[in-house]
């Protein structure tokens, strides 16, 4: 069952983080269409539901997609507006509460008005994770593919811990293991990967999917919808 597997993956990210707690965590992939955005959905609604207040912030600035997950208009607070404004005084007006209890979310639409590589670049974008981390217990970002933007690498040096999205048949193995090495070196917290639309009832399904590399990182798993 879903549920239960991203309940699974939460316990395991909070008793393997290294020692440290893991409150802001950053889901990326190697390539698109491989459940990120999903995955991080479910992750934040499953902390959320442990009674940690949580917050997930939608960081993809060109292809965002967690207003749409929430049936939610693309008119409201938009995080690409106020980062490129510069306007740090609007960053509590930028949650949106949903049905979920202890869930709030930011959501984001792209804009041509926006240099989003000068953006994520500047200095603002440290400030707001930042104040996210000081307002919420525990902090979800879903960032875009790194093998689109590298906005995903920027964003790991604020986060405590980074999962990878991965799915068979779409993702490839070289470019997530070719990932997963630059993350590395340039120090990023990783923890794993999660291997998602998962065939239950396939053979060694994770046979193919093995980046440890012998760093202690984690593969986790969860089952296709019915």
């Amino acid at each position: 069952h879903g549920a239960e597997a991203f309940a699974g993956i939460r316990t395991r990210i909070t008793t393997c983080a290294a020692g440290r707690r893991a409150a802001c965590l950053l889901i990326t992939s190697a390539a698109p269409r491989e459940g990120k955005t999903i995955t991080a959905t479910n992750l934040a609604i499953s902390f959320a539901r442990t009674g940690s207040r949580t917050l997930l912030v939608d960081f993809d600035m060109r292809r965002p997609n967690v207003n749409a997950v929430f049936g939610l208009p693309d008119d409201g607070p938009c995080l690409l507006d106020v980062l490129g404004k510069g306007r740090t005084e609007d960053f509590p007006v930028l949650p949106t509460a949903t049905d979920c209890p202890n869930l709030s979310i930011i959501g984001n639409h792209a804009s041509r008005e926006i240099r989003v590589a000068e953006t994520m670049g500047s200095k603002i974008v440290e400030d707001f994770v930042a104040w996210a981390r000081s307002s919420y217990e525990r902090v979800i970002l879903d960032s875009p593919p790194f093998g689109v933007v590298s906005d995903s690498l920027v964003l790991a040096g604020m986060a405590d811990g980074v999962l990878f999205v991965n799915r068979p048949g779409v993702s490839s193995r070289h470019a997530l293991r070719g990932a997963v090495d630059e993350f590395s070196e340039a120090g990023a917290p990783l923890l794993g990967v999660v291997v998602n639309a998962v065939n239950m009832n396939g053979v060694s399904f994770l046979s193919n999917y093995d980046y440890r590399h012998g760093r202690g990182y984690q593969s986790y798993s969860y089952p296709a919808r019915d």
